[in-house]
C-alpha cells in the first residue's frame, strides 16, 4: 500500500503533517502528526491520552532533548493507526512538547513504511514495507 499526503501549510510555511490515528484497543482519536525522522519515538499532547482514558502517568518517566532542551514525558504502549495499517509501539505523551503538533519519530512508523520526502512538490509518501 502507498500513501501520499500533501504538506500542511501552517501560516507561509509547508511541513510533513500527515492524519493519524492514536489509541488503545479499539478506541481512537483522529489527530495531525509531524514526520520527523529526528526523532527516535513519537509525541502526543497529553490532551490526547486523557481523552482515550490512557493512564500515562503510570508510564516510565523520560526526559527526551529536542531543539527546544528536555521535557518531561511519560513513555507507554500504544496503537497508531496510518492509512489502514495498525501500528503498537511505545510513544511519549507530554504537556510540555513545545511544537503546536504531535511528533512521528523512528520507532513503529519508520518500522512500517519507507518514507520518501518530496519537498520540492511539499508531499510526502509513505510505502508499505
Amino acid at each position: 500500500m502507498v500513501l501520499a499526503f500533501n504538506y500542511k501549510q501552517i501560516g507561509k510555511r509547508f511541513f510533513p503533517i500527515i492524519p493519524v490515528k492514536i489509541g488503545k484497543e479499539n478506541t481512537f482519536i483522529e489527530t495531525e502528526a509531524y514526520i520527523d525522522s529526528g526523532a527516535s519515538i513519537s509525541a502526543f499532547h497529553t490532551t490526547l491520552a486523557e481523552l482515550l482514558d490512557i493512564d500515562y502517568k503510570k508510564g516510565e518517566i523520560v526526559y527526551p532533548k529536542g531543539t527546544a532542551g528536555h521535557i518531561k514525558a511519560f513513555k507507554v504502549k500504544a496503537k497508531l493507526v496510518v492509512g489502514k495499517t495498525e501500528i503498537n509501539c511505545h510513544v511519549l505523551f507530554s504537556n510540555e512538547l513545545t511544537t503546536s503538533f504531535n511528533l512521528l519519530g523512528l520507532e513503529g512508523i519508520f518500522d512500517a513504511f519507507k518514507i520518501s520526502f518530496d519537498n520540492k512538490n511539499k508531499k510526502i509518501i509513505l510505502e508499505e514495507h
